[in-house]
């Protein structure tokens, strides 16, 4: 039996999603070579603990919340690009013009310009003139669009969660079941320890699956 074959009977066997450690697998290889007369050598334990880090690596990226975050993460890039666009393409222009300026993130100052260098009789007129020939420049303008961009940006998030919250609270109030009047406001999760709303099926710090208690079990823990 090839050493391809003796991997496959140990899979067979000994899936990777068992939950036996590495060392048990080992053992469990070298018995098996013994039986099948096949020599074990060191690039099948090679082989084994790369079966445990893939194992490894299979559980830490099909985590529940990992789709939800990628999925977060993309929406939250694309947003930001559109933000950006609005502010530098729509919104800065016509501030720029009352202001005397076409484009705020040529706002500059000239802190140091190198030796050999000549300036011109009136200024550097944009920031890629001033960084063409190396000075060094403090950028205020492009600091400015960046604070009005993170400005916009928490306005519609606070919108945003404001409307969904307003929402949650109404389909609650019409629709859901009201909490009886002896039910605890908190309770504790028991993976984290940390302070979880009484009705949380899922840790916000540890994101553990929570099992809601009756009423009678959390009066008794909290007694």
């Amino acid at each position: 039996m090839s050493f391809k074959s003796l991997l496959g009977t140990l899979h067979s066997v000994v899936p990777l999603d068992s939950g036996i450690v590495e060392g048990e697998a080992a053992c469990f290889a070298v018995a098996t070579s013994a039986k099948l007369g096949v020599p074990f050598s060191s690039s099948m334990l090679e082989s084994i603990r790369d079966m445990s880090i893939l194992d490894d690596f299979k559980k830490f990226a099909i985590r529940g919340n990992m789709i939800d975050l990628a999925i977060g993460f993309t929406v939250g890039a694309a947003f930001t690009t559109v933000v950006k666009s609005l502010v530098n393409d729509v919104i800065m222009p016509p501030i720029g013009l009352l202001t005397g300026n076409t484009d705020f993130s040529d706002l500059f100052w000239v802190m140091h310009v190198p030796e050999g260098v000549a300036v011109p009789s009136n200024g550097f007129q944009t920031l890629e003139m001033a960084q063409n020939v190396g000075a060094v420049t403090l950028n205020y303008g492009q600091f400015f669009n960046a604070c009005f961009t993170l400005l916009i940006i928490a306005i519609a998030m606070f919108m945003i969660i404001r409307t969904v919250n307003r929402v949650d609270a109404e389909l609650d109030e019409r629709f859901g079941e009201p909490p009886p009047s002896q039910e605890p406001s908190d309770k504790k999760c028991e993976f984290c320890r940390s302070t979880v709303p009484f009705r949380a099926t899922r840790c916000p710090q540890c994101t553990s699956e929570l099992v809601v208690p009756n009423v009678s079990e959390a009066n008794k823990a909290t007694n």
